[in-house]
């Protein structure tokens, strides 16, 4: 059985390295590297990874497993949970507090710091991401795609090379495909988007027994937050400049709604998005951009933060299932960023920020 006791265990460029005193991981959603935060003590450090070992290397991968093994006093890796695989961005090194800190990101960094140097115009996105994921060594889960991203470019005031990043270009191309991308450890992922997969997660809470008596929860502490702007209603107008048609401009869901002059209204008028999109676009184009947007905007109106015991199952691809509190914030999170961090001090306890749309709204099919 697995113990109640929490582990860690950092692996650098594959070794298994003793003396940290703390770390953070932080798991992002799509399309961001997530990133950690690991300090070492050189007091503890084995007499082969010393402060002059650190301060001598020229590249090295971290990983960063938490987890419940059945023996705490000699953690088994396979009974740890991998969190994080990626590149030391920063090292830090204090002789006076006898610390070493190292930030990094994961394997996205790869992508993110490399321009794009090669005409992808006719290749499709799968095999773009394919070829720049052998190109950094990474395995793949990638869904294949048909459409030349000629077809996407070719009306596009953005260039394929101005100065790119590689990330910019899978980014750009999932959002045309209506994926998502990310990097899993040594793993690019570039297909459809995975929320709500993940394993779900409820927070109760339950109310004092008496008036001004304590409350209670399955956590430490639970903040909600909601955006007064869109949930009363917003309005996206998409407008793309005539070619050789006229101008085409579409709103969703209908069109912007202001205040009659001589009246007024206690909630204000109806607040409009305006976007502009290249020269060009059909008139089925630019509707389906203000849905797109629309429900992007929408998903922001009802936020979430909590703080609470680390579990090593709840990712950005889970649901967060909020109850007790009787208001309309009881309802479905998806979470944007999910941070564990690891202390002699605080023990093992986990950040999470998530959101979703508000009841009163229903996003665009």
């Amino acid at each position: 059985m697995p113990s109640k006791r929490p582990r860690g265990l950092v692996k650098l460029n594959g070794v298994a390295i003793p003396g940290w005193v703390n770390f953070t991981v932080t798991n992002n959603s799509y399309y961001e590297a997530d990133t950690f935060h690991l300090v070492y003590s050189t007091l503890k450090l084995p007499a082969g990874n010393d402060a002059d070992w650190f301060s001598q290397q020229l590249e090295t991968f971290v990983e960063i497993l938490m987890g419940f093994p059945s023996n705490p006093d000699q953690p088994n890796a396979n009974e740890l949970t991998s969190f994080i695989y990626g590149r030391i961005d920063d090292l830090e090194y204090d002789p006076v507090e006898e610390t070493i800190t190292l930030t990094g990101r994961d394997l996205t960094g790869a992508f993110i710091d490399s321009k794009i140097d090669t005409e992808y115009a006719n290749q499709t996105s799968s095999q773009i991401a394919t070829q720049l994921a052998g190109k950094h060594g990474l395995q793949t889960n990638i869904t294949k795609t048909s459409t030349p991203v000629g077809n996407y470019f070719e009306q596009d005031t953005m260039q394929l090379q101005a100065n790119l990043s590689e990330w910019d270009l899978l980014s750009r191309l999932a959002r045309e495909e209506g994926f998502v991308v990310l990097v899993s450890g040594q793993t690019l992922y570039f297909g459809p988007a995975q929320t709500g997969t993940g394993n779900p997660l409820t927070l109760t809470y339950v109310k004092p027994a008496a008036p001004g008596g304590p409350p209670a929860g399955n956590f430490e502490s639970i903040k909600f937050s909601r955006s007064q702007t869109v949930v009363k209603g917003i309005t996206v107008t998409v407008r793309s400049a005539g070619r050789y048609n006229p101008t085409v401009t579409k709103s969703f869901p209908t069109a912007p709604k202001g205040t009659t002059p001589g009246k007024a209204t206690p909630y204000g008028a109806t607040t409009n998005y305006f976007y502009n999109r290249p020269a060009g676009w059909t008139p089925i184009q630019v509707e389906q951009e203000a849905q797109k947007i629309y429900n992007q905007i929408i998903s922001h109106a009802m936020k979430l933060q909590v703080r609470m015991p680390a579990d090593v199952i709840t990712s950005p691809q889970s649901t967060i299932q909020a109850k007790g509190t009787g208001t309309a914030f009881d309802q479905t999170y998806f979470p944007k960023i999910v941070t564990r961090t690891m202390t002699f001090d605080e023990g093992f306890v986990m950040d999470i920020g998530a959101q979703n749309t508000s009841p009163n709204l229903a996003q665009a099919q």
